[in-house]
């Protein structure tokens, strides 16, 4: 048995919680950290699912990196990359240092 394809939305349809957080119950989620590029198609969609998360009464930080694409974090040749990881390594260690 294969997954399925996540591309796929007859398994998932966007307006299901498997096709779209923005459909899901988020009152229970953890503290929430989202990067998001001004220049990504999902740019709207990750504002919106912070104001959600954040008015279920969850802790969510949103990092918005001006003029960056798409899973921008991940290109460790940019200033802004290098800068993200730095976030995301203090918001991890402030959750689960002893």
């Amino acid at each position: 048995m294969t997954a399925p394809n996540p591309q796929d939305l007859t398994i998932a349809p966007r307006e299901t919680p498997y096709g779209s957080p923005l459909h899901a119950n988020l009152e229970k989620m953890p503290p929430t950290l989202i990067f998001v590029g001004t220049d990504e198609g999902l740019f709207d969609d990750s504002v919106r699912l912070a104001d959600r998360i954040k008015n279920a009464g969850g802790s969510v930080t949103l990092e918005i990196g001006e003029g960056m694409i798409h899973i921008y974090p991940l290109f460790n040749f940019l200033p802004e990359a290098k800068t993200a990881l730095e976030i995301a390594g203090r918001f991890l260690r402030e959750r689960f240092e002893t």
